[in-house]
């Protein structure tokens, strides 16, 4: 992780004193084991610290929140908000004390002031990415969309795509399973899936005796439907790749030969969607569309034996013919992924539109780094076949070279993300994480926050340092979403004390 930022986040421990270990079982609040740290007393913030610990640890918020004191034979319900009650070793506290052996317990108010220093060499081991669900499924394909993930299964009868849906408290359940009734067994139904808010995108490159068939739904409340059923007259594999973003929709098709290949671009207007025009292509599955952005692989420059990479009609890159392509757009972001061939190393080449310049280049270690590849926001995933899935950062307008952090097991096939979701497809199951250090998502110190700008508030990175009085920034300290401060009434986020 980067650790070149200014760790001037608020803390969200309580702090502890060894003495007070030695005399009561504090297990079950989960605390981490101690270490030692300096603590003071800021001028002018009514906040207080230990002067002489022996050691400090941190209790989890979610241990934190109206959690009931058992100390001694003394007993204080109390809601805990961030570095709003402390247990100190000296007799001095600005509001209500409990004297406890030769400790304090305080209850501040909230404060005005910027946010205090964090307690040196915290233990906090914050993952870079939390593991939140795994599906088994064999021959799979996936694509996620905020908090929904969706998994095409191709490997009995017709084929399925499975949508799973994330609750606020970050747990995974299947909203609905989807089978068009005319797929017949070995139709392939879930092929290629796309997903974009709520319009859900899956191919059937096995229905019509391999023409294929590409199925739009859109989900209205919690359930899905079938909007349209679209195909093509061509006798070619139609919905080799899908891409969808509003109400626009591109399917890849292949052919016998390589002057067969096209892309089809369809819009939706109302509930319909309309064939606008068609592209030739190169016979791989290379396919991203962002907005009126749209990338592909096919002719346009290439000499013999070689292809473009092709945004909009121009071509931004040349490729051997044999090489592996992955392509990921985002806005005026575009990711182009490629496999090494003869032993060489993968790598990633990134662009910045509308001039499509080139923008950044990262290699990976072998040959398969690079063959999938995913762009949201500021963050970029690729797979490695022979190691963890590295995340890579935009900082600014700068992407680093090297991985911010890398997370889940070895042998990823393929990787989908969005915002702090992201979906890592395995030969035999697929694992859904969520990310931390990006905007909103986990922390421990202002250190681990990616983007310019963010500070650590509330365990979570956060757009701005929340300094005004009685400020959330994550929904468990009482902010509407994580990632962006708000104030909050005194009964939520400060307590009533």
């Amino acid at each position: 992780m980067r650790r070149d930022q200014s760790t001037s986040a608020a803390p969200s421990a309580l702090v502890v004193s060894h003495d007070l270990f030695a005399r009561a079982d504090l297990s079950w609040l989960g605390l981490t084991s101690a270490h030692a740290g300096e603590c003071r007393r800021q001028s002018g913030r009514p906040r207080w610290w230990n002067r002489e610990p022996d050691h400090v640890a941190e209790v989890p918020r979610s241990r934190r929140r109206r959690a009931r004191w058992r100390i001694g034979p003394w007993a204080l319900a109390t809601s805990v908000r961030r570095g709003l009650v402390l247990l100190c070793c000296a007799a001095m506290a600005r509001g209500l004390g409990f004297g406890v052996g030769s400790c304090v317990l305080v209850a501040l108010g909230c404060s005005t002031a910027a946010p205090d220093a964090p307690v040196e060499s915290r233990q906090h081991a914050v993952l870079a990415a939390a593991l939140e669900d795994t599906f088994n499924v064999t021959q799979s394909s996936v694509a996620v969309s905020g908090g929904t993930a969706v998994i095409g299964a191709i490997q009995a009868g017709p084929g399925a795509v499975y949508v799973r849906v994330r609750s606020p408290a970050g747990t995974w359940s299947e909203q609905q399973k989807l089978v068009p009734s005319d797929v017949p067994s070995g139709g392939r139904f879930g092929y290629a899936v796309a997903i974009d808010g709520n319009t859900l995108v899956a191919s059937a490159p096995g229905v019509g005796t391999n023409h294929g068939a590409v199925y739009v739904f859109v989900r209205t409340g919690t359930s899905w439907a079938l909007q349209q059923k679209l195909t093509h007259a061509d006798n070619y594999t139609f919905g080799t790749a899908v891409a969808v973003s509003g109400d626009r929709l591109a399917i890849r098709q292949n052919g016998y030969i390589v002057s067969d290949a096209r892309v089809h671009v369809y819009e939706r207007s109302g509930t319909s969607w309309t064939f606008k025009n068609l592209s030739v292509a190169y016979n791989d599955e290379a396919l991203a569309l962002s907005g009126n952005n749209l990338a592909w692989t096919g002719k346009v420059t290439a000499p013999s034996g070689s292809k473009d990479v092709i945004v909009n009609g121009q071509s931004v890159m040349v490729v051997p013919d044999n090489a592996d392509i992955s392509l990921a757009l985002d806005g005026s972001t575009l990711a182009v992924g490629q496999i090494g061939l003869s032993g060489a190393p993968g790598k990633l080449q990134l662009f910045s539109g509308p001039s499509w310049s080139n923008a950044g280049t990262m290699t990976g270690p072998n040959g398969g780094f690079g063959s999938s590849v995913s762009l949201s926001g500021p963050a970029l995933l690729t797979n490695n076949n022979s190691g963890e899935v590295p995340l890579f950062a935009r900082v600014g307008n700068v992407w680093s070279s090297t991985p911010a952090y890398s997370f889940a097991p070895p042998s990823t096939s393929s990787v989908s993300l969005s915002g702090l979701t992201a979906a890592v497809r395995y030969s035999s199951s697929v694992a859904i994480y969520r990310l931390g250090g990006l905007t909103g998502g986990a922390c421990g110190t202002t250190g681990e926050c990616i983007e310019p700008g963010h500070t650590c508030v509330d365990s979570v990175c956060c757009t701005s340092a929340c300094t005004g009085g009685c400020e959330a920034c994550s929904v468990a300290a009482g902010a509407v979403k994580d990632g962006t401060c708000v104030p909050v009434g005194k009964g939520t986020a400060c307590g009533a004390y």
